[in-house]
This record gives structure tokens, sequence and C-alpha cells, in this order.
């Protein structure tokens, strides 16, 4: 599963080798995040967050939402618990920031039970006790969640601007400002492994020339290779932390992709 601004997409791949692209599933409007567990899709959207039923597989039906003000909205799922970071100011149209857990204990009714104030988030993950907040410029958050109504910060690692983080079973791995950290886990804490320079943002050489069209924000900037003209680099307004396609251009007459990620 996989999603657009507005649509589940949904892929057969019980057939590695033959990967079908199935009938989409529309969901709203503004979707940003999906998250699975068990049964059921988590959608982070910045309108809310919306619980999809996936019993059959190829048909996800929807079951409940959670409703907020506007606001950029990404979710993750624990047990009977969901954590939410909505992030204010500027497009995301909310005014204040911070990390709301929502009980799941009725999936049919999720229900606002705690929130805590942050500066400016981005993505979050969790794994076994320990909550991982990226808080943008404020850096990288550690929370201890076995009490959700009494959060415990373990940690703060403050001299680094944070976006995304995935913990997977032996190491968290974390994107910042065009970096990307690898941490091991230790008992109330965690310690930094590896960092590497990202090369997009090494060869993006300009500011923005042109704010807004369409929803979609335009970068230009010389590419090293001489043979490549002109490289272009573009994402949804709503997503401008992180890339979303890298398109190089060999001549405007015959644009066509050769990287995306």
């Amino acid at each position: 599963y996989a999603v657009d601004s507005h649509n589940i997409n949904i892929f057969d791949i019980s057939d590695l080798d033959n990967p079908q692209d199935l009938e989409d599933v529309y969901a709203g409007f503004d979707i940003e995040t999906i998250f699975n567990q068990g049964n059921y899709l988590f959608l982070g959207s910045m309108r809310g967050m919306y619980i999809y039923d996936i019993t059959s597989p190829a048909a996800p039906t929807l079951v409940s939402e959670f409703q907020h003000g506007t606001a950029c909205d990404p979710v993750v799922v624990d047990g009977d618990y969901a954590y939410v970071t909505l992030r204010g100011g500027n497009w995301c149209g909310a005014t204040e920031s911070g990390l709301f857990i929502v009980d799941l204990s009725n999936i049919e009714s999720p229900e606002l039970v705690e929130s805590y104030p942050l500066d400016g988030p981005y993505g979050l993950g969790v794994k076994d006790e320990k909550l991982f907040v990226c808080d943008g410029s404020s850096g990288l958050k550690v929370y201890d969640k076995t009490d959700i109504h009494d959060l415990q910060e373990l940690n703060h690692f403050d001299d680094i601007v944070t976006f995304d983080v995935i913990p997977l079973d032996s190491h968290l791995i974390m994107v910042g400002d065009g970096v990307l950290y690898q941490y091991e886990y230790l008992d109330n804490n965690i310690k930094l492994l590896s960092q590497i320079g990202l090369n997009w943002k090494n060869i993006l050489k300009e500011e923005p020339k042109y704010p807004v069209f369409s929803g979609i924000f335009f970068w230009y900037g010389l590419h090293k290779n001489p043979k490549i003209e002109k490289l272009i680099y573009f994402c949804y307004h709503k997503t401008l932390c992180m890339p979303k396609n890298l398109v190089i251009v060999e001549s405007p007459a015959k644009a066509k992709t050769i990287e995306r990620f």
C-alpha cells in the first residue's frame, strides 16, 4: 500500500516477478502518511487521521476517522494508541504544534486522550517503550511512553535538524537536514553510529525562483556533468522538507526522467 494526496494505491505483490497495480481507493484530500498495524491502515492527513480495514486486501474500507484542525499530520500506531504530530504555522494551517495521543481501543470511535506541546514536529516512530519524535529545528526527542499520561523525556538531541525517523529492529535510521543518521539502541538512550551526507542536498544550488504553481514548487540548478543542461527538483507543497522526485533534463525539447528518488 502507498498513498498519494488523495488515494490509497494498492499493489498485489504475491508474485514478485509480476506485481499488479490494482484499483486505487479514494481517501480524501491532503493525505500525507500511511501506517499499518494488523488488519488496519492508518492514514495521516492535513485534516485528520483515517482508519481503513484491509481484511479484504484489495478493497480497503473506511472504519472511522479522528478529525483535528488543519495541520501537517504524520501518524504511527502501537497497540491501542496512535501517536500523531501536528505542525502548525506556515502552509500547514494550524497555529500550534504538538504531539497528540489517540485511544484506539474502540477502533470505530478513536478518542484523544493526551496532548503535549512541541515546537515544529515532522515524522515520528515507535520501538518497544520508546517514542522518537523529529521536532524539526529543535532536534530529535526520545520519550519513554510506558505511561502515555506522563511521557518521560529520555534524551534530546537539540543540535541537529530532524525530519523523519524509522526505528528498525537493531538500529534507528533518521533523516535530518541533508544527512542520514544511524543510531544504536541503548537501555535508556541511543548512540550515534554513523552519518552520511545526501547527494540531493549538495547539488541543489539555488533558492526557489518560482514560489508556487498548481501546488508544486520548482527549483532550478546546474548539474556538474556538462552533458546535462539543467536539473529540476520538485515536490508537493506539503512535503517541502524532503525530495519527492529528482528529475534530470538533458534538454528542454526532450525532457525525460533519468533518476527518480
